[in-house]
């Protein structure tokens, strides 16, 4: 297999080869699920429905305070794309996209719940900013650092388990550009993990 582009370039060729050689099969885990967040279209799409109910049963794995949902499949010992098509709610778009070790806790509000508030996750955060703008932040140990505003409609994660990189990038029209990259050593196998908030939608997209 020819050598990965390096992970800051921004060309079509880089998408291809990450979308084609390391495209992760991954799905929303309904056991992880808090209540208020309904998923559908297979589990491949989550919904911030408050009020409202998703009906769940009550599970040991469930987030049953903060809005999260993990992925059903773990990541480990080795390269894994995957993109995410984001839709907005009425007051804008609020979502957390990253990874997390299986062993986040689960119960409670707490910062060792929430997705980039402690040292086993690491999420790029969006929130609404003011009208129509958005605010992003990379967040990892409840530290945040600003980034710059991008288009924000399809989000790739390339995740190096090996390397302990995690890599977030804007994906328009098959072209890529760096968002954030964390840099971390995995030691355990990771779970893709989201937020989502205000009526706001992610949905994970079928990659060729």
């Amino acid at each position: 297999m020819p050598r990965d582009p390096p992970i800051d370039q921004q060309s079509g060729s880089c998408y291809v080869r990450f979308s084609q050689f390391y495209a992760a099969k991954l799905t929303f885990d309904p056991n992880t699920a808090n209540n208020y967040l309904s998923l559908s279209a297979g589990n491949r799409t989550v919904m911030e429905c408050f009020p409202e109910s998703g009906g769940y049963l009550e599970h040991p794995d469930r987030f049953d305070t903060l809005w999260h949902v993990l992925c059903a499949e773990s990541l480990c010992a080795g390269k894994y794309y995957w993109e995410v098509c984001g839709q907005a709610g009425p007051r804008g778009f609020a979502a957390n996209l990253g990874i997390a070790y299986g062993r986040i806790n689960r119960k409670g509000a707490d910062l060792s719940c929430s997705i980039g508030g402690n040292a086993v996750s690491w999420c790029l955060s969006v929130s609404p900013d003011g009208g129509r703008r958005q605010r992003f932040s990379a967040r990892h140990r409840n530290k945040s650092f600003d980034i710059p505003r991008v288009a924000c409609e399809r989000i790739g994660l390339y995740l190096d388990w090996p390397a302990g990189t995690l890599a977030i990038y804007d994906v328009v029209a098959g072209a890529m550009t760096l968002i954030h990259r964390f840099r971390s050593v995995f030691t355990e196998p990771l779970f893709p993990a989201f937020g989502v908030y205000s009526k706001s939608s992610l949905t994970i997209q079928q990659l060729p």
